[in-house]
């Protein structure tokens, strides 16, 4: 999942009702990096290269954010 940091809380919401009804691995951030989530970029972009579906939340948080730009590139 990809979203802005400053959607923390409705990722979250998403995520735990995503948990329930989809087979398989969730990948967010904030369950599978440590933070500071310095230097990821290359285990972001292998994870996103790899996955069936990738789910954006875009907000005007999202569309402002280098990094939100970085991953949808």
């Amino acid at each position: 999942i990809s979203y802005s940091h400053k959607d923390t809380a409705f990722c979250q919401k998403l995520v735990r009702i995503l948990e329930d009804r989809v087979k398989g691995d969730i990948w967010v951030d904030y369950l599978k990096l440590q933070p500071s989530y310095e230097d990821v970029w290359e285990e972001i972009a292998e994870v996103i290269t790899n996955c069936d579906v990738v789910v954006i939340i875009v907000t005007d948080y999202y569309c402002s954010s280098p990094s939100c730009r970085r991953e949808v590139i």
